[in-house]
């Protein structure tokens, strides 16, 4: 049961961007829509729907700190059907605007209070301590 529920759960993740019904990843588990629900909220502590939104919201944050997309192009390429309704969802959860996050997860970045001096990836080492 439970790997069933693994690959269903997985199966979200790669697919978060469809348009799932209940009964499609529940196929994938091999459970009726009643007794899938149960299970995944169970065993997840989210129910599949909070998962597939929690997706979007990771890439979202991926896409505002790594990429030099605006907020706009970020809602409709996660699928939001205004940039409204995702800026306004993405408040809700997260108490910033997307503009705010982005603001901040850079200057924090910069500021070096996401990697720490002990944590720089070996790459970056050379240039922002003299070493070759």
């Amino acid at each position: 049961m439970a790997v069933r529920l693994s690959e269903s759960r997985d199966y979200l993740a790669e697919h978060f961007m469809s348009r799932l019904s209940l009964a499609e990843v529940a196929d994938v588990a091999l459970l009726s829509q009643f007794h899938f629900h149960r299970l995944f909220t169970a065993r997840y502590g989210m129910t599949p729907q909070k998962f597939k939104t929690q997706q979007r919201f990771e890439r979202a944050k991926k896409l505002l700190i790594e990429g030099n997309h605006s907020v706009t192009e970020i809602a409709f390429e996660l699928g939001y059907e205004s940039p409204t309704t995702f800026t306004t969802l993405f408040k809700k959860r997260f108490g910033m605007s997307p503009s705010e996050f982005r603001f901040h997860a850079c200057r924090a970045y910069a500021l070096g209070k996401i990697w720490g001096p002990k944590y720089v990836p070996h790459c970056f080492a050379g240039t922002w301590f003299g070493a070759v």
